[in-house]
């Protein structure tokens, strides 16, 4: 697959997937205070890694996939910093909500794709 890289300015649609309540995180947005990592960031990854940041979320939480939401965000481009890992990001300011589902649903979604 070839990626084209948006363009500066531009909105680009980003996953969160987290443990954290649901409730909070809707009416307050994605924020890096509440990060646990040394770095205080809320991290994306773009549709080609929801799979992937699924999977690292559960173990690195110790949690089950059906314990975990992902977040749809829509973000300048210009905000997210790269990482080495392709398809993974991250943003050091409130990122507000667009859309939520359980990660089980995008697991069963990804499955469906590969049985057609």
């Amino acid at each position: 697959m070839i990626r084209v890289a948006p363009r500066p300015g531009s909105v680009v649609t980003v996953y969160h997937i987290s443990p954290a309540p649901k409730d909070e995180v809707i009416s307050r947005g994605l924020l890096p205070e509440k990060a646990r990592g040394k770095l205080k960031a809320v991290w994306v990854v773009d549709r080609d890694m929801i799979t992937w940041a699924i999977a690292h979320t559960a173990l690195h939480h110790n949690v089950t996939i059906g314990a975990l939401s992902c977040y749809e965000c829509h973000i300048n481009e210009a905000l997210l910093r790269r990482t080495r890992w392709p398809g993974v990001y991250y943003v050091q300011i409130p990122v507000p909500v667009k859309w939520l589902c359980t990660a089980r649903e995008i697991v069963d979604e990804v499955e469906a794709e590969i049985r057609r």
